[in-house]
């Protein structure tokens, strides 16, 4: 697991749930060592390449801001290993192509987690929609509590980090 934001204390809660996937070790560069202690999970590093260069490995799974994306997988990649990647893939299409034919090209997995498609709601509609008759319309709305305060800091409001041009906690230019 490289990076160790709350999201992927939800990652690995579901990856701990196979009984095909062990936990080797975390990367973070803050509280690797913390981290690791309270996640039982015996090795731990500040340097992502340091781990992949160390640790015997299939795959890595990316839970860091939206800007290293692409430099954390490429090298993941390079180095023969399957990747999971937090939404989402990279910062532009550019990239994504790029990590697309790298993945390739090694024949490896780089694939992008995305579990919304498996809650309950989403799974009752896809299973009920013929039942619904013609759509005319769809409105949904996903609210995040990370982003309920705009008095605390996230990096999903930096546009270097997240990539986003507008901030989710900014009025919309009129």
């Amino acid at each position: 697991m490289i990076g160790i934001g709350s999201i992927s204390l939800v990652h690995i809660e579901a990856l701990r749930q196979l009984e095909n996937v062990d936990l080797v070790s975390i990367s973070s560069r803050y509280q690797a060592e913390e981290k690791s202690k309270e996640l039982g999970v015996k090795s731990y590093y500040t340097d992502y390449r340091e781990m992949i260069d160390k640790e015997t490995l299939d795959a890595v799974h990316i839970c860091t801001s939206n800007d290293v994306h692409y430099e954390i997988a490429s090298y993941a990649l390079n180095h023969n290993l399957h990747v999971i990647l937090e939404k989402p893939m990279t910062m532009n299409v550019d990239e994504a192509i790029k990590l697309y034919q790298l993945a390739k090209s090694k024949g490896l997995v780089a694939k992008i987690h995305f579990h919304n498609r498996f809650y309950a709601n989403n799974q009752f509609v896809k299973t009920h929609i013929k039942d619904i008759g013609p759509i005319i319309s769809i409105h949904g709305e996903y609210t995040q509590g990370w982003a309920a305060s705009p008095d605390v800091y996230n990096w999903r409001d930096n546009q270097k980090y997240s990539g986003l041009t507008i901030s989710s906690r900014s009025p919309l230019p009129l």
